[in-house]
Formats: C-alpha cells, structure tokens, sequence
C-alpha cells in the first residue's frame, strides 16, 4: 500500500517546531558553554537626546584582559545618561574618559553633543559641542572602541587613545601629549575601581601612584576640574542585606565595597575629598526605562540599582 503524501502544513509546522527547539538548545548552550566570544547590544536613550548605539562587546570578559574592558558593564550606561542629564554640557566641554571600555559613554556623549541643539547641561546653544577623549590601558579594549566609534560614526568630536590613568605627575605627562590638561572640564569614569582577586580587601600602600595620585596631580594643574567617578559598591542592597541575614551576618558589619574604602583612603592620603552620593533617581529612572523587561531584572537581581555610587573628587581633605 502506497504511503500517504503528508500534508505542506503539516510538514510546515514539523519543521517550526523542530527549528524552534533547535534554536533553544543552541541558545541555552551557548550560555552554559560560552560559545559566543562576541555579541553585539544595543543602548537607546531618549532623554533629553535621542540617541541609538550598537556595540560589539565580549559576552564573557577574556582572560588576561586589562580591566575586563570589552564587557558591557552597566555603569557605563548610567554614566551616559548621567552626564546628558546635565552633569557634562553638551557644548563648551572638553571630557576625558579613564577607562572607556566599549565605550558605551564617550560614543553616546559625543553623539549626544553633535546631535544636540541645546548645552544639556546648561549653558545656552551657543559654542562648540562638547569633545570626548576616551582612553583605556587595554590595547583589546582599545581596538574594540575604535570598531564600535567607527560603526556608529561617531563625530570627530570623539578621539580614541591609550593612557594609562595609573603614575601620578607622570601619568599626567603622558596625558599633556594628547590634550592639555589645563583645557578640560570634566574628568569621568565607570567601574574603574577595583580591589584585585587576593589582594586581601584593600591592603597595600595607602599612598601609592595609582589613580588617586593620578587624580591629584590634575586638579593641581587645574583646580577648576570636575572630576566625576560613578563606581559600583558590591555589597550594597537589599539582596546583599536579605542574603547576609539568612546567613547569620548582623547587619551593618560592611556596608562598602573594600574597593571603595580604599579610593576614599587613597584619595585623603593625596589630599582630595572623595564625595559619596547615590545616583539621581531621575538618572535611574531615564535608564530603566529605555531597558528591555529582562535586562531591568538582571540588573535588579545583580544589586545594580542599589550598589551605584556618584563620586565627586576634589581637592581637599573631607570636613
């Protein structure tokens, strides 16, 4: 007996079936096993500017990568939408980035600038738009960044340099071959603060020619810099809080990041003041918005929202 023919539609949806399920295993492989290096995200703003970016970024950080700087790390992006709310003008600016990574923050900033008609942060439509030096130490990183300024066509407001942030008064003269230091308005950063695996939570010499020093050195020269770090304090939050308690720890025995309490420290024993302050909830909220559903929960569940902190460095010793 002859077989009976099956049906299009019926071969139709075998094939959506066996396809869908195909495409889930793959998917949830590719997360168990990292199988993708690289993928590519994209960061959409819609106030007070309208801007759209897609990057290229590494799923996982590589080994041996300086600062894990092809990771798309969540401070970058509250940076961003930070400084077009008003903490960086759009016009009459001159920013350096320490640590730009994929470069989420200076593309969109220079984006921002050349897109704008107004100064953002105040300052009327008059002038040149804000320039964007971005820099990193992480010659991947930095090759990264030059692909993802170049595919979103970035202005030539935005250059792309290595720097490394760490010598004090020589880093310092490294940073005069690229812009005077004397000619820029702000100074930021995301996440760039870290205590490395084993290094004990923050030992080590307390005066060292880190960051800090590097700090130091430039409000020296110029006074009038702002100097803006949006740092991540991992063991803030509610889901730190409810997870120390299950466990036994009374609450309040560290409330800061080690990585933090040694900036602060470092940054007094150069003489500044490390101002700490949460993030504006307006920020928050402009960020949360433009988030997929998922991503906002990841972020949730990763104590992002809570851990964020705004520091302002200047020079001084705190009151």
């Amino acid at each position: 007996m002859a077989a009976r023919a099956v049906p299009k539609r019926h071969r139709a949806a075998a094939l959506a079936y066996f396809g869908g399920l195909a495409t889930a295993t793959a998917i949830a492989l590719d997360e168990w096993l990292d199988l993708r290096k690289w993928r590519t995200v994209r960061h959409v703003l819609t106030t007070p500017v309208s801007v759209d970016m897609k990057l290229h970024t590494r799923v996982r950080a590589a080994e041996g990568e300086a600062g894990q700087g092809c990771v798309d790390w969540p401070a970058g992006r509250v940076l961003l939408q930070w400084a077009v709310d008003g903490g960086v003008p759009l016009r009459h600016g001159s920013v350096l980035e320490v640590g730009a990574g994929v470069g989420v923050t200076s593309i969109g900033l220079a984006l921002a600038a050349s897109c704008s008609s107004d100064a953002g942060g105040g300052g009327g439509s008059d002038g040149d738009p804000t320039r964007v030096l971005a820099t990193d130490v992480c010659d991947s990183a930095l090759a990264n960044l030059h692909r993802n300024a170049a595919e979103n066509e970035a202005p030539a407001l935005l250059r792309v340099e290595r720097w490394d942030a760490a010598g004090g008064t020589e880093a310092v003269r490294r940073l005069s071959r690229l812009v005077d230091p004397r000619t820029l308005t702000h100074v930021i950063g995301a996440d760039i603060v870290s205590v490395p695996i084993g290094s004990g939570g923050g030992g080590g010499n307390a005066g060292g020619d880190g960051l800090e020093a590097t700090l130091a050195a430039l409000l020296a020269e110029n006074p009038a810099l702002r100097v803006t770090l949006l740092l991540f304090n991992r063991v803030s939050g509610g889901a730190v809080t409810a997870l120390a308690g299950a466990a036994g720890v009374p609450e309040g025995g560290c409330t800061l990041d080690p990585a933090l309490a040694r900036f602060e420290r470092r940054c007094a024993a150069h003489g500044l003041r490390a101002c700490r302050s949460p993030v504006p909830e307006g920020c928050l909220r402009h960020v949360a918005e433009a988030l997929p559903l998922r991503e906002r929960g990841l972020w949730a569940l990763g104590g992002v929202w809570d851990g964020l902190q705004l520091y302002e460095v200047r020079s001084g010793p705190l009151k």
